[in-house]
Parts: structure tokens; sequence; C-alpha cells
């Protein structure tokens, strides 16, 4: 059977982001410009400073 899986991508922390613990993961919360409120899984990138990792909308 086939597994359809959607890619990941990580991005800096925007800046005022909100860092908090959640189920004993590190997660980020902040704005958009319209108001949405976005919440990510923050992980450590290559040179060590944190970043978010979000997962696409739509399957390859």
């Amino acid at each position: 059977m086939a597994t359809v899986i959607k890619k990941a991508y990580t991005m800096p922390l925007p800046a005022g982001a909100e860092l908090f613990d959640q189920d004993g993961k590190r997660m980020a919360r902040w704005r958009l410009r319209n108001g949405k409120l976005r919440c990510a899984e923050v992980i450590d990138g290559a040179n060590g400073k944190p970043r978010a990792r979000g997962r696409s909308t739509f399957y390859p």
C-alpha cells in the first residue's frame, strides 16, 4: 500500500513569538499580519538557532 505524506518545512521564528511547552514539546505562538493566531513546534536549526517547523497544506 502506498503512503502519502505532507511535506514539512522550517522557518525562522517570527519576531515577538511566544515560546511555551505543550505535551513535552517546545511550541511557539505568534500572530499573523491579518490577526490570526499561528502555532508551530520549535526545533533547533543547523546553526543552533530555534526554528518553527511547519507542514504543507498540500499533498505532493
